[in-house]
C-alpha cells in the first residue's frame, strides 16, 4: 500500500508558528469518500465535511493529547525538524463501511485542517476492525523549516 500524506497550506503556517495548541486542543481524524480528494486551498471543516463517510457504526476518532499516550511533538534544535508522532489510529470494531478512501486530520477546536491522507484505494474493515498504522520510524509527520538548514 502506497499511502500519500499531504499537508494543507494553512496547516504549515499553524504548525510552525504555534497556531495550533496541541496541549489544549482536540485532534480529530475522519474518513472520507473518493470524492474527498486533496486540495491545498482547503482550510476549514466546511471545505471537506460533505465527503465524510456516513456508514453504519462509523465515528471519527479523537487523538489523545496526553504526551505519554497520545500525540507528541518535538523539534530537533540542530536540524530544526518538527516531528509529530501518535499512536495507531483505531476506528474500532464491528465496522462494515465500504467507502473510506481518505483520512483527514484536523484541529477540531480551532477548525483547521492539518493533514490529508490518501489511503491508496478504498479501505474496508477486516473482521470488522480498521486501524491506521503510524510509521514506527518517522511517526505521523516530519516537517522542516528551510529543509532543516538556516
Amino acid at each position: 500500500m502506497a499511502i500519500a500524506l499531504n499537508i494543507y497550506d494553512s496547516a504549515q503556517r499553524f504548525l510552525l508558528t504555534g497556531g495550533t495548541d496541541f496541549s489544549l486542543g482536540t485532534i480529530r481524524c475522519s474518513l472520507h469518500t473518493s470524492s474527498g480528494s486533496f486540495s491545498a486551498a482547503h482550510d476549514t471543516w466546511s471545505d471537506v465535511s460533505g465527503n465524510e463517510i456516513s456508514e453504519s457504526k462509523y465515528l471519527p476518532v479523537d487523538l489523545s493529547l496526553d504526551p505519554t499516550e497520545g500525540i507528541t511533538l518535538s523539534v530537533d534544535p540542530v536540524s530544526r525538524i518538527l516531528s509529530m508522532d501518535a499512536p495507531d489510529i483505531d476506528f474500532g470494531t464491528d465496522l462494515t463501511w465500504t467507502t473510506a478512501r481518505y483520512m483527514i486530520i484536523r484541529d477540531y477546536v480551532n477548525d483547521r485542517l492539518l493533514l490529508h491522507v490518501d489511503l491508496d484505494g478504498t479501505q474496508s474493515p477486516v473482521s470488522g476492525s480498521w486501524k491506521y498504522i503510524i510509521d514506527a520510524t518517522y511517526g505521523l509527520l516530519r516537517l522542516g523549516v528551510n529543509n532543516g538548514y538556516s
